[in-house]
């Protein structure tokens, strides 16, 4: 493929919001001559997906340790930008101070027993680190938000 240089689009005002939202976005956008375009994903993509940056939010309370809730990362975080953080949208205000309570207590459980290098070649059974990953998709929590919560996206 030639990459032909900047894409001109024929409408002068056009613009395009690219979001991991929910259909309810929808209705905080102008009315007048909107698309929408939905993508759906490869559910069990989707379910590693939403385990792995569970983990990866949830651990930036270990490298802040000061901050002993969701609500305190939120409000750090929105006072340095102007967005929205994202423990402020559904799924992450549920998941990420569930994740974040689990890392916290597998973090003091390795403290405890003097556990420092944990080595292991598969990323998704690391249960001195963080939750397994067969663990998180049979747990209620994640039952009730990753599995039925694709339904609720769409």
């Amino acid at each position: 493929m030639v990459d032909s240089g900047p894409v001109t689009l024929g409408k002068r005002k056009c613009r395009l919001l690219v979001t991991h939202d929910d259909y309810s976005m929808v209705s905080k956008l102008p009315k007048q001559s909107m698309s929408v375009v939905t993508i759906l994903r490869d559910p069990v993509d989707r379910v590693f997906s939403t385990y792995e940056f569970s983990i990866k939010v949830a651990a930036r309370f270990l490298v802040h340790p000061n901050l002993t809730s969701a609500t305190q990362m939120a409000k750090r975080l929105r006072a340095k930008t102007t967005g929205v953080s994202t423990l402020d949208i559904w799924p992450w205000k549920y998941l990420v101070p569930w994740m974040r309570e689990d890392l916290f207590a597998r973090r003091d459980t390795r403290k405890h027993r003097g556990l420092n290098d944990i080595m292991s070649s598969d990323p998704y059974d690391t249960p001195e680190i963080a939750m397994p990953l067969h663990v998180y998709i049979h747990d209620p929590i994640a039952h009730d938000i990753v599995h039925n919560g694709a339904t609720f996206q769409v």
